[in-house]
This record gives structure tokens, sequence and C-alpha cells, in this order.
């Protein structure tokens, strides 16, 4: 388990691509307990705000979760996802959120003093390579297994999510 002085970091914003992060823990069999993340970040950093990225699947089961995240704490960013046909003529779903979680880093640079985020993709590199000369510090937290290079590289801080303990993750069902 990784110790942080989190509060060191000034007003945190948690920015979490949902997408990225539950499908790093479904490759280790495990979920992501998103009450024992809020919890985490609201009792350990001086929180601004946390958001989720969240693909909008249009069932009532979704609507339900989205609804709990919201009542946890969250402030959700959807959209509805949009199926794209593979060339193989095979259907893939996409709700994508790099353009939206950048704007609203972006827009909100003035509310934070570090941004962390839970992502891995090297899309993120700009962001943080931005970020960076404005004083601001990133903090990557994402799957040893699913965060780029590039990411890793433009941060300030990795932190591999299994490590923060908390109660973050729970074992799948």
């Amino acid at each position: 388990m990784v110790t942080i002085d989190w509060k060191r970091h000034g007003r945190a914003l948690v920015l979490i691509d949902s997408a990225n992060f539950s499908k790093g823990a479904e490759t280790i069999g495990k979920r992501v307990n998103y009450r024992n993340l809020a919890r985490y970040f609201r009792r350990e950093t001086n929180l601004v705000q946390i958001v989720v990225y969240i693909a909008d699947f249009g069932t009532p089961a979704h609507a339900a979760f989205m609804g709990a995240l919201r009542h946890i704490g969250y402030q959700i960013v959807s959209k509805p996802v949009k199926t794209v046909l593979q060339s193989g003529g095979s259907p893939d779903q996409k709700a994508n959120f790099d353009v939206e979680i950048t704007l609203d880093a972006m827009d909100w640079i003035s509310d934070y003093d570090t941004l962390v985020l839970f992502s891995g993709d090297s899309d993120f590199a700009a962001l943080a390579r931005r970020l960076r000369p404005k004083g601001k510090q990133v903090i990557v937290c994402a799957f040893r297994h699913t965060v780029s290079r590039e990411l890793r590289a433009a941060a300030d801080r990795y932190l591999n999510i299994p490590d923060l303990g908390g109660g973050i993750m729970d074992w799948g069902s």
C-alpha cells in the first residue's frame, strides 16, 4: 500500500474516466467500489470536485447506477453510447470522454492545485504537459497493466490503483 500525503498537494480535482478505470479493474478480476473511492478522496484530500465520465447505456439499471453515483456525491458527465461498425462488420460501442475531461481540467484550472486523473490513456499526456507549466501537479491513478508510458512520463506522479488501498477495489462477482 502506498502512503501519500494528499493534503500537501493542495486542492484536488479528481477526474475519472469510468470506462478506462472499470475495464482495468475487470482485467484483474476486481470491481471499483465507487462509494469507498469517494470516501477516500473526501477523507484524504482537499477535494474540490470528484467527477465521473460515464457512458449512458440507456437502461433502467444503468440510470439507477448513475443515480447512485450522484447520491454518493459524484458529479456525472455522460453521453449516450454510440455503435460503430468495425471493418469486419462487427459492432463496437463507444463513448469516449477525452475531450470532455481535457476541457474540464482546463476550465477549472483556477479551482485546483492537483489534478488526480483516473485513466491510463496516452491521449492525456498532452494535458499533463500543458498543466505542469501552469503550476499544476498531475497525479495519474491507473492500473500498472493499462497505463501508457507517455502518460506516466508526463505526470508528476503515477499511482497503481490497487496500491491506494482504502477499499477502492472489491473482488469481482
